[in-house]
């Protein structure tokens, strides 16, 4: 896959999340956004990993979630959650969908996202 720019749905998770943030972290995390694209998207588009134009990634030493995160309901009612990751500074790394039963993620139903705090 080639890198493509964030979707309106993508922005929007995003944005919830900044929105929960202290000023300093929510105006990095809403940079960030405005500087990222998608880089890959792994199994079905349930992890999408992102690349921050102008941002020189350091090598992979861990990553942490934004937290707590939000719930949507997939097209057959079963729970997905939606995890924001940063890297080790902070800065803006993959938004991951995590559906709750087995099975592939259907057809998010964006209306009902709703966030745990």
């Amino acid at each position: 896959m080639s890198e493509r720019a964030l979707s309106s749905k993508e922005l929007l998770i995003i944005r919830k999340f900044a929105e929960r943030l202290d000023p300093g972290k929510r105006q990095i995390l809403i940079q960030d956004m405005e500087n990222a694209v998608v880089e890959s998207t792994r199994a079905n588009g349930e992890v999408i990993k992102l690349r921050i134009n102008g941002y020189a990634r350091p090598s992979y030493h861990g990553q942490h979630s934004y937290s707590p995160g939000g719930v949507l309901l997939d097209a057959d009612h079963t729970e997905i959650e939606v995890v924001l990751y940063a890297d080790e500074n902070d800065r803006l790394l993959e938004l991951e969908f995590i559906r709750r039963e087995e099975g592939d993620i259907i057809e998010p139903q964006w209306n009902t996202l709703r966030f745990l705090w």
